[in-house]
Order: structure tokens, then sequence, then C-alpha cells
């Protein structure tokens, strides 16, 4: 019972609104990750990693939390992406033996990736951290192998495992794991058909409220607890008709939710292969003829205003969708310095588009 009990705080969860913030890529919206059917089932469970405590764990007794939730459950998926991308040969045999050789892969030829380095890199604090604040670390610092850095055995406290720093060496060992595959994020809507949906491409970072029975073990299916907030962050690896299949770092490990159970927070984290890093708005040109506004589709006029303004300087590269809300705020941010101040953004016109062809000669 009192491990049961322990679940029902904060592991690591910390929520700011709005959410999620300007910029960020939005599932069938404006985003940078372009979607794909890569697992048709929507199940993650056979490509899981090993399976590791967030909290210190001597013989039966629990010691502390690293209120690391968020970081352990995104590698997690992390790792299940890689090695799905080497059982299925996307990644080539040298890509693999480099994996190897830098002692990313197990004894196992399983990935396997330091949640220390990462939850300090992505500025876990002593009450945790933002769902999507791993995901930037991942794709800005890299992960470093288990093996080289602390441990959660190695601490004693909360403050302790936050207070030790990685080296500059190991921070620069870390970014090795880029030169093989590219990582991206985007916010999936927090439904079930959305979730189906995206599953197929990836697993998902959800948030979650736990009580007292959480832990308890398959087959049972855990019910809503009824509390509109979160406390704990795990990865869904599949959905049922029946029930949510979820990947945790306390035993049991996986875990059956309702279908009802409430997940306010949905974030997809996309591992691919790396790509070579081209810039392909330098040389971009293109006149504009026709008025784009606020609402529509993802037609190439869209994109090559996307494009357009991401060359200039006015909008996050990468991109592309609907003329939904990035791209308005974009346009905005260009009439307000080319001297058009009575649009909010919402319109493309023959004003705007005098001046940004102006740009683009």
């Amino acid at each position: 019972m009192e491990n049961k009990l322990e679940q029902s705080k904060n592991s690591g969860v910390l929520v700011k609104l709005p959410d999620p913030i300007a910029g960020d890529y939005i599932a069938s919206a404006e985003s940078g990750i372009i979607y794909s059917v890569r697992n048709e089932n929507g199940d993650w469970e056979k490509y899981k990693p090993t399976d590791e405590w967030q909290r210190k764990k001597i013989g039966n007794n629990l010691g502390y939390d690293t209120m690391s939730c968020v970081t352990f459950s995104e590698l997690n998926q992390l790792e299940m992406q890689v090695y799905f991308l080497i059982q299925n040969k996307i990644l080539s045999e040298y890509q693999i033996q480099k994996l190897n050789e830098m002692g990313y892969l197990d004894e196992n030829g399983r990935p396997n990736f330091n949640d220390w380095f990462s939850a300090v890199m992505s500025g876990t604090t002593i009450n945790g951290n933002y769902i999507n604040s791993p995901w930037d670390s991942f794709r800005k610092d890299g992960v470093l192998p288990q093996s080289m850095g602390c441990q959660v055995n190695d601490f004693n406290s909360t403050e302790e495992w936050l207070a030790a720093k990685p080296s500059a060496t190991i921070k620069l060992y870390a970014k090795n794991i880029l030169e093989i595959i590219d990582i991206a994020y985007e916010w999936v809507p927090a439904n079930i058909e959305e979730m189906k949906k995206a599953l197929k491409q990836s697993p998902l970072s959800i948030l979650t409220p736990t009580s007292s029975n959480w832990n308890t073990k398959p087959p049972k299916i855990i019910k809503d607890p009824g509390m509109k907030s979160v406390n704990h962050a795990t990865s869904c690896i599949g959905i049922t008709d029946n029930y949510v299949k979820d990947l945790d770092h306390y035993n049991p490990f996986i875990k059956y939710l309702d279908l009802n159970y409430y997940m306010p927070y949905v974030v997809k984290g996309v591992v691919t292969v790396a790509k070579p890093k081209v810039d392909e708005w330098s040389n971009f040109t293109y006149i504009f003829n026709v008025n784009i506004n606020y609402g529509e589709s993802a037609t190439s006029e869209v994109k090559a205003l996307q494009m357009a303004l991401q060359k200039l300087g006015y909008m996050k590269k990468g991109v592309y969708g609907p003329y939904g809300p990035q791209t308005r705020t974009a346009v905005k941010a260009f009439q307000v310095a080319n001297g058009i101040l009575d649009d909010d953004g919402s319109h493309f016109g023959p004003r705007t588009r005098k001046q940004m062809n102006l740009k683009m000669i």
C-alpha cells in the first residue's frame, strides 16, 4: 500500500499555459513532421527498452524520486524508435555499427540512453519538467549512452541528482548521435482517434493523474481517478478497443488505462534517419500573384509563403501546413516591419504581396 500511495504525489510534471507554446509543431496543422505510417498496428511493446526505475531502489526499499518522469518516459520512446529503425533495417549497417562502437547499444543490441544527462540538460527542477523540454534537448544536445553518465543509485536525493553537471567532454560526446538520427516533436490533439493515428508513426508522451490504484497489476484496467490535474508522465505505446497501453517507470511497468482516462497533454516525438543538413531556404525565390487568407489549406501558395517567411527570419524553419496561427503571427510581424499596420496577419493581400515580392527578387 505504501508504494501505491507514493504514486499519488507529483513525480516530476510541470504544466505551463498556454500549451503548446507559439512556434511548436502541431499534428494535422502547421508542422515540420511529415506524417507516415511506420508501425501499422500502432503497438510498440515489442520495441520497449529494459525496465528502469525513476526512483532509487535497493532491494524492496524505495528511496528518493528523481522527479524526472518526463525524461524517463521520453527517453523510453527515443530508445524504442531507434530500436525500431535497427530492427526494420532502416538504419544502415554502418550506422548501427557506429551506435554500437559509441556505446549506445547494450549487450542485447538495444539502445540505452542516460536519464540523468537528459534530465539535467533539459532543465529538470526539484518540481519536475515540462512535457516538451526533453524533446527540445534531445534534438539540440543529443543523448548520452547509459554507461557514460550518472545513475539513479549514485545519489541519495533529488537535489544531488540535479546538482551533478555534465562535463564539456560529455556534452560534446552526446551530440554524436545527431549525426545518425534526426529528432523532432509535435503536439497531438488529446483524443483517442488522433492518438491511434499518431501511434502508427511513433509512441506518445502523455501526462496523467495517478492515485492509490496506479500500481494495479494487469490485466486489470485502471479507471480514471476523477482528478482534472496531472502529476505523472509516461509513454502511450498502444491503444486497443478496451484500453490504453501505458509504459511506466514504476512497477508494473506496463499498465492498462481506461479509454476515458484523463490525458489532457499528448506529444509525439519522431525519430528518423539523419539527413544531410541542406539549407533549402537560402536560394528560395518566388513571386506571389494571389491573395492568401488565414485558414486556407496547405496549398503550394501557402507553402511558398511559409518558406518566404522562414527565409526572411519571421517564421520557424521547417514549419508547413495550413495558414494557421504560426503563419498569421509571422505575416503580422512582416507587415509591422514593412509599415502595414492595419492588419493582424490574417490577410496576405496586395500591399503585403508587393513588399514580399521586393524581398524575393
